[in-house]
């Protein structure tokens, strides 16, 4: 994250450790392996300016030239090509806002979609952090952003109109990436500390590229590292990022930053500021503009907030929030999770390190609902909004029973041979029906449903494992089929929407 030439002139990198686990579905995201200002434009050279700091010394910061720009690592953008060869009026290194209400505009070239990017990226911001951004095309210091095909920003407060690109290829990810550069974060792997953590492949390197994996005293410039390094930063780098070579979790051969044992690095993220971009930030903004919003649920799962088996819990969610709750369970009981209110949630169930379910409006209206059986004693629930922008008050409400034969959550479908059921079922407003299948011998087993009843349907092994999902296989009925063995398997069945009501044919075969 973060190099920033800070007042007294030194490079500040700051973490802390980022819990992998603190994730939830990005609708907006898009894939990005790297925050490039001119992607496919050839390198026409490269070099070092030197840099004026604070403290009145001189630095020297590496370039390449791209599009008659000079850019350091990959996204940051230092200036014109001719302004830098002239060292015209030499150049200025980037410093910390001299408000906490950073000004920026919009330029014409700028997509709606990449504009929603933004807004987005600044939504996170001021929701985490005490600075905010306000649109002012007059103000003398401001960040002009603008379409391109790439993403980059200059690094702080440059002084009078600066420049961000973002394209449409950026997603909300890199905006909030670029976001960070502006205030005055630099790259992660940047750290002096870095070699001790991550592993650079450096003939994996796209040519040219190659500064941008050295830390600041490789590159002789002062700095200071403030916290554990953090792979988790939203500046950190992918390994994949300007890679030559095959690289993805399965194979790492080709990667360009891998971890010391040289593993994919799989903490790379762009959902939203880690810990330690928020240390970050305050240590530069928080004598100067005040303590940041507080949150009233833990973010992570280590600071998760301890629910109750059986309660009601108030909750409030912000741009960009993610709420995380402890809960602990008896395996085999029946849990049903849900959120009441207007804001738009989305739920994720975790357990045993891995997502139990996670959904979206199976509740009623903007609310999510989850059903399932437990299968690990130690649950964390994330509540957060379905896009940025949802926030607001909600309630989370759970709701556990034991598990008998028949459930009191489930209704029992048995087949001891191949062969066929045929059930009436009405669907109520809002509700997930579940049947616990019990088959003493293996074969294909299929659900269907039959009537005017918008359905939809989910087939989970015991462990829940989703093994098929379906929800218009004839129009407005659903179609599940798998393979399977002798075991337990369970069907969920809901309405399209949370509305959806009226009687259904439920029918299962195994043959």
């Amino acid at each position: 994250m973060r190099l920033f030439f800070a007042p007294f002139g030194l490079l500040i990198t700051a973490c802390a450790p980022f819990d992998a686990m603190d994730r939830t579905l990005d609708p907006y995201s898009r894939p990005n392996p790297a925050e490039v200002a001119f992607p496919g434009v050839a390198v026409d050279g490269s070099g070092s300016v030197e840099v004026e700091a604070a403290d009145g010394a001189t630095y020297l910061v590496p370039y390449v030239l791209q599009a008659d720009t000079a850019v350091t690592g990959g996204d940051m953008l230092l200036g014109s090509a001719d302004g830098i060869l002239e060292r015209a009026a030499g150049v200025t290194t980037a410093r910390r806002w001299n408000t906490c209400q950073i000004p920026f505009s919009i330029d014409p070239s700028l997509s709606f979609e990449s504009e929603m990017d933004l807004r987005r990226a600044i939504a996170t911001w001021e929701s985490n952090t005490a600075l905010s951004f306000i649109e002012d095309p007059t103000a003398t210091n401001r960040i002009v952003v603008q379409g391109a095909a790439g993403c980059a920003s200059n690094v702080g407060m440059k002084g009078g109109p600066q420049i961000m690109l973002l394209g449409s290829t950026c997603g909300t990810g890199a905006a909030i990436h670029e976001v960070g550069h502006a205030v005055g974060l630099w790259h992660e792997q940047s750290r002096s500390d870095a070699p001790d953590y991550v592993a650079v492949h450096w003939d994996n390197i796209e040519a040219g590229r190659a500064t941008a994996f050295q830390t600041y005293e490789q590159r002789s410039q002062p700095g200071v590292d403030l916290g554990p390094y953090d792979f988790g930063s939203v500046m950190h780098y992918a390994s994949g990022t300007f890679a030559t070579g095959t690289c993805h979790w399965m194979d790492s051969s080709g990667c360009s930053l891998t971890h010391l044992d040289g593993s994919y690095i799989f903490e790379h993220q762009r959902e939203r500021l880690s810990p330690g971009d928020l240390a970050a930030v305050d240590v530069l903004y928080g004598s100067m503009c005040g303590a940041a919003p507080t949150d009233d649920h833990g973010n992570t799962d280590d600071t998760a907030t301890p629910i109750a088996s059986s309660s009601t819990t108030p909750g409030t969610l912000t741009s960009g929030d993610v709420d995380v709750f402890a809960l602990s369970v008896e395996p085999g009981q029946q849990v049903r999770i849900e959120t009441t209110g207007s804001v738009d949630t989305i739920g994720t169930v975790w357990g045993g390190g891995q997502v139990v379910e996670q959904e979206d409006d199976g509740g009623q209206g903007s609310n999510f609902r989850i059903v399932f059986t437990a299968q690990h004693s130690d649950l964390r629930i994330h509540v957060a909004g379905f896009s940025e922008s949802a926030t607001g008050a909600y309630q989370l409400v759970v709701q556990t029973a034991a598990d008998s034969a028949p459930a009191p959550m489930a209704e029992e479908i048995r087949f001891e041979s191949p062969g066929q059921i045929d059930q009436s079922e009405v669907l109520t407003a809002g509700e997930t029906k579940i049947f616990r299948i019990e088959a003493l011998v293996g074969g294909a087993l299929s659900a269907w449903s039959e009537g005017s009843t918008d359905t939809y349907a989910t087939l989970y092994a015991a462990d829940n494992t989703v093994l098929d999902e379906n929800d218009d296989s004839e129009g407005i009925n659903f179609g599940v089929t798998a393979p399977i063995e002798a075991g337990t398997y369970f069907l969920h069945i809901r309405g399209y929407s949370s509305t959806t009501t009226g009687p259904y044919n439920l029918r299962a075969e195994l043959e």
